[in-house]
């Protein structure tokens, strides 16, 4: 008898590729849900556009919240989005850019870094984004930053459709 039976390698069970993701969503979902939280400029740097790589995204602390400040339904941040997603970060958010592209990016990255710093943890920032959102919109011109702004959520215990699931309204 081969060692390990017969559907099992010599070395012992290998795990599917697809396993290794999901064990690594898994992680940093639970450890972003516990926080602390930090923001990381996944679509710009310096204002400026730009892709990040799979290597320098998966390097990131698992606490890390991805931002997107460009327009969701073109590159570079479409394919960011697709790169954050497959590096296991269930937590990102991004925002409807303002009307005018020579509208700076600073404000709205200064704002999520204060508002992530008081959130703390992860579990808390549907309802708190949900409230700036609406402050936003309201009459708080403190808020003005974050008009536009949206949370991606994905649980890697309820994950989103694979077909298309970065399309629609941001």
């Amino acid at each position: 008898m081969e060692p390990g039976g017969p559907d099992v390698p010599a070395g012992g069970p290998q795990a599917h590729p697809a396993d290794h993701e999901a064990g690594r969503a898994a992680a940093r979902w639970a450890r972003v849900q516990a926080g602390p939280l930090q923001d990381e400029r996944a679509d710009c740097a310096g204002g400026r556009p730009r892709a990040p790589s799979a290597e320098w995204l998966s390097g990131l602390p698992d606490t890390t919240v991805p931002v997107h400040c460009r327009a969701a339904d073109q590159e570079p941040t479409l394919g960011s989005l697709h790169a954050v997603r497959d590096a296991g970060y269930g937590v990102a958010v991004t925002r409807r850019p303002p009307p005018d592209p020579g509208v700076s990016c600073a404000p709205f990255h200064r704002g999520l870094r204060e508002e992530l710093a008081d959130a703390g943890r992860a579990e808390v920032l549907p309802v708190r984004l949900q409230t700036l959102r609406g402050r936003a919109y309201g009459a708080d011109p403190d808020a003005y930053w974050a008009a536009g702004a949206g949370l991606v959520w994905e649980d890697p215990a309820r994950p989103l459709p694979d077909v298309e699931p970065l399309h629609g309204d941001l």
